[in-house]
């Protein structure tokens, strides 16, 4: 028992790293277009969208983590409850970013922040199918 909640720990662990790694490089490549093309206004949707995914990505492994350790036959439910609850963080910022910024600046939010979404749900599918595999 104590192995298995090591390796859990270890995946824990991993999926935390890969997902930061991800998101410091699609970071690098959206801050190196923003200045190669001098486009202006790009800053302040990068940063939210990573903040938001950096929590998701920190959240989901740690409630993963748990959920494996202790309630392994919960899993399909938390990974269909995961999605949603994504897809619902996601809307709830949209909807705030609008509020606050306006319709004008919704375009480069929304294109930054849908790939950074997109790139969380990549990264989910592929980690945990390897690892049902395994």
């Amino acid at each position: 028992m104590d192995e298995k909640m090591t390796d859990i720990n270890k995946l824990c662990k991993l999926y935390i790293k890969q997902g930061l790694w991800a998101i410091i490089g699609l970071s690098f490549l959206i801050l190196s277009i923003m200045w190669i093309g001098a486009i202006k206004g790009m800053l302040v949707p990068l940063t939210v969208a990573v903040v938001f995914s950096l929590m998701s990505e920190i959240t989901e492994a740690k409630v993963w983590c748990r959920v494996a350790q202790r309630a392994v036959d919960s899993l399909p439910t938390f990974f269909m409850a995961v999605s949603g609850f994504r897809m619902l963080l996601a809307l709830i910022v949209f909807f705030v970013y609008y509020l606050i910024a306006g319709r004008s600046e919704m375009s480069v939010f929304f294109l930054i922040f849908l790939v950074f979404y997109l790139m969380l749900i990549i990264h989910h599918a592929l980690f945990f199918a390897k690892m049902q595999k395994s």
